[in-house]
């Protein structure tokens, strides 16, 4: 049984709760409210293909959600992208290079940023948020907003699938760019919208129903058996543990 523990950068707060973890299986979670499970990613070959669906791919506002424990090296969290270029590329990613957490976002043509969020420590659990709307990123840590580029432009990657545990990077380049994950990935959740501040500290410390406005995909990885992490959103982008 572990507990995991929130902090910001400053340590501006921490909230614990029970859950079980084991690496891309899925272990019964504790008959308590709360977290349930979370997947262990190896760094070098694990990920969960969450497939291509019209849904997956908003056209002009978004917001990533995820909860992650990055104990080593890091690697890339969630992504649906591609480079179309040494310079640039198109659609968005979340990934870590050692303490230091990122939010990728491109058309493709004119523009991408990588923005950098904050470090993070080794060990500790964190609630990570990507917004885009109307040329601005967002980035928050923990509910608070770190993050904020005016020079961002988006276009939706259509092409390819959306990889967590990987950040994609055009085909079945699932690691490329930014590598495999290593640590722990829990209640991803992709939107169609701009979420404010607010809705994102009001749903980062619950599950939610799966009929929020906006909500595209939501994966808890809750299941107890199997190779399928289960869409709970209205769309069915179930993903695939590979």
């Amino acid at each position: 049984m572990k507990t995991k523990t929130i902090l910001t950068a400053a340590v501006l707060f921490l909230i614990s709760y029970t859950l079980y973890l084991i690496p891309l299986s899925f272990a019964q979670p504790p008959n308590l409210p709360g977290a349930g499970n979370c997947l262990s990613f190896n760094g070098t070959s694990d990920y969960v293909n969450c497939g291509n669906s019209n849904s997956l791919n908003p056209s002009s506002e978004i917001t990533v959600t995820a909860w992650i424990n990055n104990p080593s090296a890091g690697g890339g969290i969630v992504g649906k992208h591609e480079w179309t270029s040494p310079s640039y590329a198109k659609g968005w990613f979340f990934a870590t290079n050692g303490a230091t957490l990122y939010f990728g976002i491109g058309n493709g043509s004119t523009d991408y940023d990588i923005v950098f969020v904050g470090s993070i420590l080794s060990g500790v659990w964190y609630h990570i948020t990507g917004v885009y709307s109307g040329g601005i990123t967002k980035c928050y840590i923990n509910g608070i907003l770190i993050t904020t580029n005016s020079s961002t432009a988006y276009a939706p990657y259509g092409a390819g699938d959306l990889f967590i545990g990987g950040c994609g990077g055009g085909g079945s380049n699932i690691g490329n760019g930014c590598g495999y994950f290593n640590g722990k990935i829990d209640e991803v959740s992709i939107w169609n919208r701009a979420l404010s501040q607010t809705e994102i500290r009001d749903n980062m410390c619950q599950k939610l129903t799966g009929s929020e406005a906006g909500l595209v995909g939501y994966w808890r990885f809750d299941e107890t058996s199997g190779t399928t992490a289960y869409d709970s959103s209205p769309n069915g982008n179930n993903g695939t543990l590979k």
